[in-house]
């Protein structure tokens, strides 16, 4: 007696189909298509870009139709810290009211773990405050440190180990505000700042009829 042979469609793994034909069209377990990063513009949106390094120690900067006009770091969880919170992002709508553009935020997407647990946390705070500051939410945007590292820092500086990374991120920070002190989480907030004033993924969040730079 011999049996019949076992196979699976290597497509949705579905057991000993009754033909060949009846897996054809199975959608399960396509790879999905990449989609295409949008391309840098050549020159800085006209538009307010709030930069977030999220955490219990947040960095923030705030960047003017290409040009950084503040930045900082605190600790969020404290009276203090929520203030500062809202004075930030004020801070950052009243520019883009003053000059009638547009305002985003982009904030550093964590991978996960522990870390990512507190950076999300943190950005509730954030949120909340650009709730109440009426922004809406297709303006904020998230971007994997990696993403803004390969465009703002030294060549395969993106993947070194993060001793390597925040040394050259204080390095970069600091010469983008005439050599003055920055902290850890101030670097990385003023880097995502100027990454953003230029970035496709930020001119996605822009309004189609105010993509346009300065």
């Amino acid at each position: 007696m011999t049996s019949t042979p076992l196979w699976r469609c290597a497509r949705c793994g579905w057991l000993n189909p009754p033909d060949a034909k009846s897996c054809t069209d199975c959608s399960k377990r396509k790879p999905r298509a990449k989609k295409a990063k949008p391309p840098p513009s050549f020159r800085p949106w006209r538009c307010v870009v709030l930069a977030l390094d999220t955490a219990e120690k947040t960095g923030w900067s705030v960047w003017v139709l290409g040009k950084l006009t503040s930045s900082g770091e605190f600790r969020i969880y404290s009276g203090d810290g929520v203030r500062e919170v809202i004075r930030v992002v004020e801070t950052a709508k009243a520019y883009a009211l003053r000059l009638g553009v547009p305002w985003v935020v982009m904030s550093e997407r964590s991978w996960g773990g522990h870390m990512g647990m507190g950076a999300t946390c943190a950005f509730g705070f954030w949120k909340f405050a650009l709730l109440n500051a009426q922004l809406p939410e297709a303006r904020v945007g998230q971007v994997f440190p990696a993403m803004w590292r390969a465009r703002v820092l030294p060549k395969g500086m993106h993947a070194a180990k993060r001793n390597f990374v925040r040394e050259a991120e204080l390095v970069a920070a600091s010469a983008l505000v005439d050599g003055r002190h920055v902290g850890n989480d101030e670097a990385p907030a003023i880097l995502i700042g100027k990454w953003g004033t230029q970035a496709g993924e930020v001119g996605l969040l822009l309004p189609k009829s105010e993509r346009v730079t300065v």
